[in-house]
C-alpha cells in the first residue's frame, strides 16, 4: 500500500497569509475613509459656495436674496418669475422669500441650478426642485430666518441635513455623525459646536442625547465624539443676532 503524506502550512506561510489579509483589510478601510473624507469635503465646498453667493448678492443689491424689494424691476421677464421681498433683512421660513432666496441667487448668476420658487407638492422644500441638492447622500439645503434662538443666537441662516417630510418639509433631519460634523467644523470654522458661524445641532429625528451635549435651546453645546450614530445636522449663519 502507498503511504500518503499530508502537508500543512508552515509558520512562514501562515504569517504571509495573515499579512496579506491585514493589508487587504487596511486597503478597504483606507478606501472607505477616503470616500467619506471626499464626501465631507464636498459639503464644505457647497456651504462655502452658497455663503459666497449670498454675501455677493447682499453686497451688490444691499438686501438678502429673497428679501430684495426690487426683484421684479431688476428681472421683469424672469422664468420662474422673480417676486419682491419686503426688504426687512429677514428671510422667514415657509414664505415666498425662503424659496425666492434660491431663485434670486440663480437670477443674479451667483449660484448654479434652476429653482422653481414654489413649494413642492408633497413637502415645502425639495432639493433639486426649489432648493439645492447636496452631493452628500440624501442631503439638501434650506435657508431662513430664526428668531427664537439656537444656542442663544438668531439671524439669517442656511441649514444642511436630510429631509423631514410633511407637514414641515425642512432639511433638518440628522445626516452626519458627531465626528463627521466636527471634521467639517474644524476645517471651515472653529471646531466648536455652538460657536463661530457654523453650528452643529441634533437632527429633528435624532436620539434625545446624541450628537452634542445639549439641545439647541440651551446656551451652548459640545460635540459628543463617542456618539457614532447619525444624529447631527449643520446650521450656518449668514449673520448673527441681527434683528
Amino acid at each position: 500500500m502507498r503511504k500518503h503524506t499530508t502537508y500543512g502550512f508552515t509558520l512562514v506561510e501562515l504569517s504571509i497569509v495573515i499579512v496579506i489579509i491585514a493589508l487587504l483589510t487596511a486597503g478597504v478601510m483606507s478606501g472607505k475613509n477616503i470616500v467619506k473624507l471626499s464626501k465631507l469635503q464636498n459639503v464644505i465646498k457647497e456651504i462655502k459656495e452658497i455663503e459666497t453667493a449670498t454675501h455677493s448678492f447682499k453686497d451688490k443689491f444691499k438686501y438678502y436674496p429673497g428679501d430684495f424689494p426690487s426683484a421684479t424691476t431688476y428681472w421683469p421677464s424672469a422664468s420662474p418669475a422673480a417676486v419682491n421681498g419686503n426688504g426687512n433683512w429677514q428671510v422667514p421660513l415657509f414664505s415666498t422669500e425662503d424659496l425666492q432666496f434660491w431663485v434670486q441667487l440663480n437670477l443674479a448668476s451667483l449660484l448654479p441650478g434652476k429653482y422653481t420658487g414654489a413649494a413642492s407638492a408633497a413637502t415645502w422644500h425639495k432639493a433639486g426642485e426649489n432648493c439645492p441638492k447636496s452631493t452628500f447622500p440624501n442631503g439638501g439645503y434650506d435657508a431662513g430666518y430664526h428668531i427664537s434662538g439656537v444656542y442663544g443666537t438668531n439671524g439669517n441662516f442656511m441649514e444642511f441635513g436630510a429631509l423631514v417630510g410633511s407637514p414641515n418639509g425642512l432639511y433638518n433631519s440628522s445626516i452626519l455623525t458627531s465626528a463627521d460634523a466636527h471634521s467639517i467644523d474644524t476645517k471651515m470654522d472653529d471646531g466648536l459646536a455652538s460657536n463661530g458661524n457654523l453650528y452643529t445641532i441634533r437632527g429633528a429625528n435624532s436620539t434625545g442625547s446624541g450628537c452634542v451635549t445639549a439641545a439647541s435651546t440651551a446656551a451652548s453645546a459640545s460635540y459628543i465624539l463617542t456618539d457614532t450614530a447619525v444624529n447631527c445636522r449643520l446650521w450656518f449663519w449668514f449673520d448673527k443676532n441681527k434683528q
